[in-house]
């Protein structure tokens, strides 16, 4: 309560909200928020994923043409790992995009290795 500056009158406002919610509606809109929230957080994960494997699938065949595998076996693993990565883009899957691209990495590790070690090579040769 506060007086009007001047009147000598004291004045009562009463406050009340312009919309009543329930209870049950802001948990509802809570729950909706929340959920809403982890699809987010999965379509951010997809298109992180997606980036890093439009990166990874040309490189890789760039690699292979400059390093290929004497071992068949290892050849193989990484198409099998090519091949589950473009159906995890193609299924629009986080989680088995994710997965397809951490067995990308593994299975291209000795090509990488590879090409590492003949790029020291070669500029130790240069010096």
């Amino acid at each position: 309560m506060r007086g009007l500056p001047g009147t000598g009158r004291d004045t009562i406002l009463e406050l009340s909200s312009a919309i009543e919610v329930s209870d049950e509606a802001v948990e509802k809109m809570l729950a909706d928020s929340l959920e809403h929230a982890f699809e987010d957080m999965d379509d951010r994960r997809f298109v992180e994923a997606s980036m890093k494997a439009a990166e990874m699938l040309p490189a890789i065949e760039t690699a292979l043409a400059a390093a290929p595998p004497d071992d068949p076996a290892e050849l193989e693993a990484i198409r099998r790992a090519e091949a589950a990565t473009r159906a995890a883009l193609e299924e629009k899957s986080a989680r088995k995009l994710t997965t397809a691209l951490e067995e990308l990495d593994r299975a291209t590790a000795p090509l990488a290795a590879r090409i590492l070690e003949a790029a020291l090579a070669e500029k130790g040769a240069q010096k």
